[in-house]
């Protein structure tokens, strides 16, 4: 009984990732979320900075100046945790496609979470990753279940990364331009570049949030199949025992 126990542990099989799905899930929502009360900031300070020719009393800068810095705080803080659990999702995924032993996969499971920090090739490398994530795992969620019934996500990966990046670019911009700022000048057109930066990030959270829900039930059927088959692997010798 043993020899069987050891040589199933030795036995690759697919984590679940439904605690993280749902993790990001709600993670996700936080951001849009704070993303809304972002663009509402900063619109009010656009509105200080206009109305009356720009001419705002101390207090009025103060209040502006705290309540700015609060949401940059909130928003921050959300978007690392989403950056965090979003990987841990990304890269477990991924694995899971090598520990079934998907044919041709294009890069070693490393590269579920390295490919997002390696300067120039973290441009392309993750949604390459992405595609063969939704492509294998609904494959293979149709493989087990004929009948599946659940819509594939990889029509809108390619949304996703074109959105993902250009708000990354952006965001970079619009991050120099407040750094920047010495007046209300400046300070008016980083917050006018605002209004196109944080809609972006609300479109691609929005994405991913599709992505990976149309992607559950596809990880749930794979996860169920591995599940059945090592639990009749082992009947026989669980009945002996």
């Amino acid at each position: 009984m043993d020899n069987i126990l050891d040589s199933r542990e030795q036995t690759d099989t697919v984590s679940d990732n439904t605690g993280r799905s749902k993790a990001i899930y709600y993670i996700m929502l936080g951001v849009i979320f704070l993303d809304v009360l972002h663009l509402t900031s900063q619109f009010l300070q656009y509105q200080l900075l206009t109305t009356n020719g720009g001419v705002f009393s101390e207090a009025e800068a103060q209040a502006n100046n705290l309540r700015v810095q609060l949401v940059a705080i909130l928003v921050l803080i959300i978007r690392l945790a989403s950056i965090i659990v979003f990987i841990m999702w990304f890269r477990r995924a991924y694995n899971n496609l090598h520990k079934i032993g998907v044919p041709h996969l294009e890069f070693s499971e490393g590269w579920g979470a390295g490919a997002w920090f390696v300067p120039f090739i973290n441009l392309a490398r993750p949604y390459t990753i992405m595609k063969e994530i939704c492509v294998n795992t609904v494959a293979l969620g149709k493989k087990n279940n004929s009948g599946f019934a659940a819509s594939s996500p990889v029509g809108i990966v390619g949304w996703w990364w074109g959105i993902y990046l250009a708000d990354r670019i952006l965001d970079g911009f619009a991050s120099r331009l407040f750094t920047g700022a010495h007046g209300n000048t400046d300070m008016l057109n980083a917050t006018e570049s605002s209004f196109f930066t944080v809609p972006l990030d609300i479109f691609s959270a929005v994405l991913a949030i599709l992505i990976i829900r149309k992607l559950m039930p596809f990880e749930k059927e794979m996860m169920a199949k591995q599940v059945e088959i090592h639990a009749d692997l082992l009947a026989p010798y669980m009945e002996k025992a």
